[in-house]
């Protein structure tokens, strides 16, 4: 719609994605060695730094102290699965994914008055619940497969 209404913003919107990507291209050529240099710091260096931009982005975006609270206590929270040794990027994706995938879920049954049966009765919503059903069961499948021992010959 915006291309048809107004054209020459959308003309000037991408004209101006354009310019970007050249200054961003003028800047990241002769800064790339800076920026990997930036990788060789130590981390008692790099942590507060990157702790405090964190926490001036949260305050800038709600300006709210109570979401750097929360911020705090999701960084023990995932602190403390890193420690026992869980995956941390399942749980980043659930929590950029879930409110998403809630608003989906609750439009799905809005569209269909309640009816939950719609989240099976397409050949695609079938497929697609068979293949989560197998990245659930198949690396455990595999691991006991793998697990046992061969017999060793002599």
């Amino acid at each position: 719609m915006l291309f048809t209404e107004r054209p020459e913003v959308a003309g000037g919107l991408i004209a101006s994605l354009y310019i970007g990507n050249l200054v961003l291209l003028a800047l990241n050529l002769p800064l790339a060695g800076l920026f990997a240099k930036t990788l060789t710091m130590p981390r008692w260096v790099l942590v507060p730094g990157i702790a405090i931009l964190a926490f001036v982005g949260v305050y800038q975006l709600h300006s709210d102290l109570m979401a750097i609270y929360l911020m705090l206590i999701i960084g023990v929270f995932g602190y403390a699965l890193r420690k026992l040794g869980f995956s941390l990027a399942p749980v980043i994706l659930g929590y950029v994914l879930g409110g998403l995938m809630e608003d989906n879920l609750r439009r799905a049954l809005s569209i269909s008055g309640g009816e939950v049966g719609i989240l099976w009765n397409s050949a695609i919503s079938v497929g697609l619940w068979i293949a989560a059903v197998m990245l659930l069961v198949l690396p455990w499948m595999l691991s006991r497969a793998f697990s046992r021992k061969s017999p060793v010959t002599a």
